[in-house]
């Protein structure tokens, strides 16, 4: 057997065409405790509704956008040896609306680890505007695996 190729978030990243999130990226330059420099990212607070949580009141994703926690850059160049979903059953959140990671590559990364999956009109933060949705999906794997 082959051995798989490693794929980071950046490539990945790179096969949606409805993703909205490199262009709302803003990066902060922080010092390592080497010296030397790394980058975070956030996304931008003005587009963070519209990236991230379309579905959400305006006062809400306010608090969300001035709450986010940055993102190491190097988690986008970083590639993973090994892939859970490639020996474990998976369940996969398809968010139609999701400008954050698209749909586009959801579904790609659901059919790609053979996933039991659903797909609800929301955006990225489907936790947050459709818990029952996400707790029934999380239930759903916890009833069907026995581990």
């Amino acid at each position: 057997m082959a051995t798989p190729r490693a794929c980071g978030i950046g490539a990945l990243a790179a096969r949606s065409t409805d993703s909205q999130l490199a262009s709302a990226l803003r990066p902060l330059s922080y010092a390592e405790p080497d010296g030397s420099r790394g980058i975070e990212l956030s996304i931008d607070p003005a587009q963070f509704r519209t990236v991230f949580a379309a579905d959400l009141p305006t006062a809400q994703t306010r608090l969300l956008a001035a709450e986010q926690r940055p993102v190491d850059a190097a988690a986008f160049s970083a590639t993973a040896t090994a892939a859970a979903w490639r020996t474990i059953p998976t369940w996969s959140l398809i968010a139609r609306q999701d400008r954050t990671l698209g749909a586009d590559l959801e579904r790609f990364e659901a059919q790609r680890a053979s996933a039991h999956t659903i797909e609800i009109n929301n955006s990225h933060a489907a936790m947050i505007s459709h818990p029952a949705a996400v707790t029934g999906l999380i239930l759903s794997a916890a009833r069907s695996t026995h581990y």
